[in-house]
């Protein structure tokens, strides 16, 4: 249910009329509402009980995918605990584990230019850092954007390191996904930057059910992005960003020390974004 639309919430409401003695139940995630491109309204799952009427809500707050290290790191983005910024957006729950490791399972790489060739950290430079547990464990390489997923001569070295058990694909197709391991590319700023600034086509703003919070909504969907992106690895999450124009995520993960959290390995950590003073 965290999927859907206007439209679709309407043919449903149009069902139950026709016998006012249904019930309805939903399954959805509202940490995991994507398709805003596609007409998803997270109003919809936050609002359920002004559409439907009196509502039980009852929590499946256990994962059994990742470990401790991934589950607070994602929870403690997904509530923006550091600035509280669209932490109102999403339905606050607390979700368990039964892996517990204390090792950080989340790694940040700067793709900077090395000394030894001048080239800028590669995804395949990346994965020859991972120590798999077992032959048979799975990569899923990530970006928020297609074109920044590795090309056809990279995905031939990847293949080399790791071997067949590996994938390439969007964020938005990987819902659902889950894998070992997993390497996002693109946590950077500036144009084509993760999270996206672009601004919504305003015709989407007439197929959504409510103008409440609409420009917290389109900073919350990019949160979401990046939760679904993090939480589809079951022992580490790896993140690439650029020394010289991070994403505003990323800066906002390096701060988290701030608030007495240490959930981020930083790899080459004698590199360090200078942060404007102003």
């Amino acid at each position: 249910f965290q999927d859907i639309s206007k439209g679709r919430n309407q043919l449903i409401s149009s069902l139950i009329k026709q016998n006012p003695a249904v019930k309805i139940m939903v399954v959805g995630d509202d940490w995991q509402s994507i398709y805003g491109f596609a007409g998803s309204d997270i109003n919809l799952v936050r609002k359920f009980e002004q559409y439907f009427g009196n509502t039980i809500e009852m929590f499946l707050s256990k994962s059994f995918r990742f470990n401790n290290q991934i589950n607070q790191f994602s929870q403690t983005f997904i509530m923006d605990k550091l600035y509280k910024r669209g932490s109102n957006v999403q339905i606050k729950k607390n979700i368990k584990v039964n892996k517990h490791t204390s090792s950080k399972k989340i790694h940040l790489h700067w793709s900077h230019k090395t000394e030894k060739n001048n080239t800028a950290l590669s995804v395949s430079d990346i994965i020859s850092r991972i120590e798999k547990d077992s032959l048979e464990d799975k990569l899923l390489i990530l970006a928020r954007y297609n074109h920044n997923l590795p090309k056809k001569d990279e995905k031939i070295e990847i293949k080399k390191i790791w071997g067949e058990n590996f994938e390439c694909k969007s964020i938005h197709k990987a819902k659902g996904d889950e894998a070992e391991f997993v390497i996002i590319t693109d946590m950077i700023g500036g144009s084509w930057s993760f999270p996206s600034e672009e601004k919504n086509d305003p015709l989407l703003g007439m197929v959504l059910s409510s103008t409440d919070d609409k420009d917290l909504e389109i900073k919350g969907e990019e949160r979401r992005l990046f939760y679904v992106a993090v939480t589809r690895a079951k022992h580490e999450a790896h993140l690439i960003s650029d020394i010289s124009n991070p994403s505003i995520f990323v800066d906002e993960f390096l701060a988290y020390k701030n608030i007495g959290l240490d959930l981020i390995s930083v790899w080459d950590d004698s590199y360090t974004p200078v942060v404007c003073p102003e």
